[in-house]
């Protein structure tokens, strides 16, 4: 496993690397950029379970991203340590650990409240708008996103597309962590294959070239997998670890 590749400092839409700072790494900044911007806070009004409790707090997506970052950071930090002999010599795994971080804590950013229940009555009411027209203007490949709408792939959008810099990058994270946050590398199309209709696996058509890039810079294109997916896998009872099951 390629390290210094996988673990690639450059950031989506900015061909120019910064100036390192002392005391923030660049995967420091992707956990920062994430915290500060509005679609993270808006987690705060998106449900995560409706318990039927005492009180009338409501877990929300917010909190539990919270909850999922520390996690990840944790794991992440535990694999840097047991594979620091294999590291670049710049890397530490407390970097690791804060990409795993911002990975987890972006993994909610494009979902619907309630969930897959969400999800669904999202897909429903395009449903809907192309029996009556409304999607005549629009290619093949872009409504299959809309009748396919899946959180996931809403969020990478989000993440490199709609945040800070619209269109030009986004966010600007770096490879290291869009690939981290990247779990589901197929398009709508892909998805009508059987062997997939069973997972949660989107790709919006129009970021198909910023997960190209992010897949060419960290060396995992054909892999199927996310950069730290396999990482994980010296962990006791842990296997797999990308920021979906952290």
């Amino acid at each position: 496993m390629d390290w210094e590749t996988l673990l690639c400092r450059e950031r989506l839409g900015k061909p120019v690397a910064s100036d390192d700072e002392l005391g923030r790494t660049p995967f420091h900044k992707d956990h920062d950029r994430v915290i500060f911007s509005g679609a993270f806070r808006r987690l705060g009004k998106k449900t995560q379970v409706h318990p039927v409790s005492s009180n009338d707090h409501i877990h929300t997506r917010l909190t539990h991203s919270l909850e999922v970052g520390c996690v990840g950071r944790s794991l992440g930090m535990r694999v840097g340590e047991m594979l620091r002999s294999e590291m670049p010599d710049w890397c530490q795994p407390a970097d690791l650990g804060v990409i795993v971080q911002a990975a987890c804590l972006a993994h909610d950013i494009g979902n619907p409240p309630y969930g897959h229940s969400g999800e669904d009555a999202i897909r429903h009411w395009f449903r809907q708008a192309e029996q009556r027209g409304m999607l005549d203007q629009l290619s093949d490949a872009e409504k299959q996103d809309f009748l396919h709408f899946e959180g996931n792939a809403q969020g990478f959008r989000v993440l490199t597309q709609i945040e800070y810099h619209q269109a030009e990058g986004g966010m600007r994270l770096t490879y290291a962590t869009l690939g981290a946050y990247l779990k589901y590398p197929w398009t709508a199309q892909q998805c009508q294959r059987p062997w997939l209709q069973e997972a949660q696996v989107r790709l919006l058509s129009g970021r198909v070239s910023a997960v190209t890039a992010d897949r060419r810079q960290t060396g995992s294109a054909g892999t199927g997998t996310a950069p730290l997916g396999t990482a994980s896998a010296g962990i006791p009872g842990r296997s797999g670890m990308t920021s979906a099951t952290a």
